[in-house]
């Protein structure tokens, strides 16, 4: 079964492209509504990856993914981020590229996995 992972926001920076060129299985969300059937859905996430936009994460989406699962959550940082890295379990700076981020992204998730099972 493949890992899926969530993503929120705009994916400016081409991660989906780049996550399923990994091999995980994504699923896009753009809205909160999205975001909660997503986590509360039949398909347990393994992960959710939030594209930070401007500068800013909703604060309600990590309330949102906090509440509803302990799964990892990773932030891709915008040009210019202006969120709090201590909210995640990963950052990924917005200058860099997959393979500069896959091994820790895959390890992360990894850990989770084999912690929740």
């Amino acid at each position: 079964m493949a890992v899926r992972i969530v993503h929120y926001g705009d994916d400016v920076c081409n991660q989906v492209a780049a996550l399923r060129e990994m091999g995980y299985s994504v699923s896009e969300c753009v809205s909160l509504a999205e975001l909660h059937a997503a986590m509360v859905g039949v398909m347990r996430a393994d992960a959710v990856a939030i594209a930070e936009s401007n500068g800013t994460v909703p604060d309600q989406v990590v309330s949102l993914v906090r509440a509803t699962s302990a799964v990892p959550l990773i932030l891709f940082q915008s040009e210019n981020p202006q969120y709090s890295d201590a909210e995640f379990d990963l950052v990924i700076p917005c200058a860099s590229t997959a393979e500069e981020w896959a091994d820790n992204f895959a390890e992360l998730i990894a850990r989770s996995i084999k912690r929740n099972h």
